[in-house]
């Protein structure tokens, strides 16, 4: 007969025959397969940090602006607000009276706000196509 651990998996009893009884209870009890507890992710029960905050805000139009003047210290943010003010223009592209044209903008510029905004949530200097390459043609 197999046994079988809590995670499912096989185990092999190492001596077949019952071991004699012994006055020891510690000795007469069998032994039970130790569980592995997953470690659990602090992560999810933190607060983010600062840096994540102003790094997510930095996609919201307006903000990204005052994110990039206040915030000039740190790369990771300059990066995101930079990106985000790309998006800034793209959604001002959206709002231009262009049949189907303005339709497209929107579209892309709230793709690229909600992918951007999930990166920088995770402290990623991701680099979105085209609108990183703009944002780093930006004079300031």
């Amino acid at each position: 007969m197999e046994n079988i651990n809590l995670a499912g998996q096989p185990v092999q009893n190492t001596n077949p025959s019952p071991a004699p009884a012994q006055s020891n209870q510690s000795q007469s009890q069998p032994q039970q397969a130790q569980e592995v507890q997953p470690k659990p992710n602090k992560s999810v029960n933190m607060p983010p940090s600062e840096e994540v905050i102003f790094a997510v805000l930095s996609y919201i139009p307006f903000l990204n602006i005052v994110i990039f003047i206040l915030k000039d210290d740190n790369d990771l943010i300059k990066f995101h607000a930079r990106q985000g003010m790309i998006i800034f223009f793209i959604y001002v592209l959206g709002f231009l009276p262009l049949p189907f044209i303005d339709t497209a903008f929107l579209i892309v510029a709230v793709i690229a706000t909600l992918v951007g905004a999930s990166k920088a949530y995770k402290l990623e200097k991701y680099r979105l196509p085209i609108i990183y390459d703009l944002s780093t043609k930006l004079p300031f």
